[in-house]
């Protein structure tokens, strides 16, 4: 929902939704129905969707191993972004009773310098 003004400046509301090409109908429908709209602006837009890899890492935190889900995001074969999962972070900071800043730098050190996405 973004606020908007119409006309005569009154304020409205303007939804946005996103879907796929075999869902749009349906939706279109819905949206006409339930929320009394004369009409629907359709945009057809691409979507560049960068692959994505899992994989589990270990790493030394503070004297001691733990085993991360790591994410790797890549576009034509470039690394893009990577990033430790955030409840395995979490999880590390309760454990070690410090701060999840500070567990992240260091795994993102651990790591060899992740970056994030």
């Amino acid at each position: 929902m973004t606020p908007a003004y119409g006309k005569k400046n009154r304020p409205v509301q303007v939804l946005h939704v996103i879907t796929g090409p075999a869902d749009y109908e349906r939706l279109l429908a819905i949206l006409m129905e339930e929320s009394g709209t004369l009409g629907v602006r359709i945009l057809d837009q691409p979507r560049l969707v960068a692959e994505r890899r899992r994989e589990a890492r270990t790493v030394t935190v503070g004297g001691q191993r733990f085993e991360v889900q790591v994410k790797t995001s890549t576009v034509d074969s470039r690394v893009v972004a990577v990033k430790a999962e955030y409840e395995d972070l979490r999880r590390i900071a309760r454990e070690l009773g410090r701060p999840l800043r500070s567990i992240d730098d260091e795994v993102r050190a651990a790591l060899g310098g992740l970056r994030e996405s």
